[in-house]
């Protein structure tokens, strides 16, 4: 603790936006020039003296501008973390602080202002008091039929089409050859294909004009690229062509319920089919319903205290989110100047989601708090390991990656969610069997 202590004055400018008037008298000023040029004495090998021990003045004069400009920096990252702690403020950041603009002797006392945006006061409720209603998870006859159809849809079955050939509503069912050069390649039998549905490595054109009106048992031959990811590595780069037999023209439709039984290997046919999807259809809107559970215990939260952030932030945020819904529009095919309309008539919605956002983000971290929740060095080495698991590539090389792109600090902040989200789900499942166990009860 320094023996020269700083003078603070604390102002509010709105809300969590402060304004700090600084005094740091001369005798601290030249405390942190001296502290400062002994550290950079450490690192320098000056003859006559050992590491660290020469003078100032010496140290100044070896360094020229270098020395003060050190000692210049060495002096703001002390006094400002120490005028901020004395106000008592828990800094975000500072606001548009330039301390190269800021005139520093070292013979008199230094006065200088900052601006500091501070993380909101959050005051949680007794979990008591946030209310969260439960919903029905049972499956619905629409979610069961729903799930039927679409497990049809992706295990299609084929009939035999009534077209004699190839057109835009038949598949052909075909064995194919690929050759290059002469030598006869990978081969493949009972590939379905279609006119809308070219071989990998065909153009769509050629692929059309080679295969329409295709009958069953007719050879055709389609020029082909060997693109990355083809069987044959010595052949990638290269082209060649691909000799197509047709055995037969079929027409796809979603297996029957009773086909999806028989593939599943469901001995009590249509109805085991049914029993199954209402058991992964429960299954999924419980685990639904939960996290429903935690977003409006989060929400009630919200409502039951609220708090203000910075307006610069919340700005900057609505700002980033508008934005961003532009060059999402652009780049699914709308006009800019369409995408920024848009845009400007949802700014009110946009802006809303922003301020959400935002106060969802400084809820969390308050819980965690709390709660004890913190995101240790374990907790993101595991996460590196399923992100590899996921790309297949080294747990080291996706920790390299995250730290070399900043995205480690990303990673955290979404783990240290999944944590607290679990914990409110725990709170809510012991308060809900806490109500039921006193319901019991009476």
């Amino acid at each position: 603790m320094s023996q020269n202590p700083i003078q603070v004055e604390h102002s509010e400018l709105g809300p969590c936006h402060h304004r700090l008037s600084v005094t740091v008298p001369a005798a601290r000023v030249r405390e942190e020039y001296d502290h400062a040029l002994r550290a950079a004495a450490r690192g320098l090998k000056i003859k006559g003296f050992r590491p660290g021990k020469a003078p100032a003045a010496v140290v100044r004069q070896l360094l020229g501008d270098a020395a003060d400009e050190q000692a210049r920096e060495h002096l703001f990252e002390h006094v400002v973390p120490e005028a901020i702690a004395r106000a008592g403020i828990e800094p975000l950041r500072l606001v548009d602080f330039d301390p190269s603009a800021i005139e520093v002797a070292e013979d008199a006392d230094l006065s200088f202002e900052v601006e500091v945006e501070s993380a909101p006061v959050i005051d949680l409720p007794p979990w008591e008091e946030v209310e969260v209603l439960s919903q029905p998870t049972e499956a619905t006859e629409e979610q069961i039929a729903q799930a039927i159809a679409s497990l049809g849809r992706e295990n299609p079955r084929f009939d035999d089409a009534e077209s004699e050939s190839l057109d835009d509503q038949t598949l052909a069912e075909c064995d194919l050859c690929f050759v290059r050069d002469g030598e006869e390649g990978p081969q493949a039998e009972g590939l379905m294909l279609g006119l809308s549905a070219p071989l990998y490595g065909a153009e769509p054109e050629e692929f059309e004009q080679a295969m329409r009106g295709a009958r069953a048992g007719d050879e055709r031959t389609v020029p082909v690229a060997f693109n990355e990811g083809f069987e044959r590595k010595d052949w990638i780069g290269s082209r060649g062509e691909a000799r197509i037999r047709v055995r037969r023209l079929v027409v796809p439709r979603p297996a029957s319920a009773a086909e999806l039984a028989e593939m599943m290997g469901l001995a009590g046919g249509e109805e085991a089919l049914r029993e199954e999807a209402v058991r992964q259809i429960t299954a999924q809107n419980e685990q639904a319903e939960r996290q429903r559970q935690i977003d409006a215990a989060l929400d009630a939260i919200l409502e039951l205290r609220p708090f203000d952030l910075p307006n610069r932030l919340v700005e900057e945020e609505a700002r980033a989110a508008m934005e961003a819904e532009i060059e999402r529009l652009v780049q699914a095919g709308t006009d800019q100047e369409e995408a920024a309309e848009q845009v400007r008539q949802a700014e009110d919605e946009l802006r809303r989601d922003a301020l959400r956002r935002l106060r969802r983000y400084f809820l969390i971290r308050r819980i965690a708090a709390a709660e004890k929740i913190r995101v240790g060095r374990g907790d993101l080495e595991a996460a590196y390991r399923q992100i590899g698991a996921r790309h297949g590539a080294d747990a080291k090389v996706v920790r390299s990656y995250y730290e070399e792109k900043g995205l480690d600090r990303q990673l955290a902040g979404e783990i240290l969610e999944t944590k607290v989200r679990a914990a409110v789900g725990r709170i809510l499942e012991r308060r809900a069997a806490a109500v039921e166990s006193e319901a019991a009860a009476e």
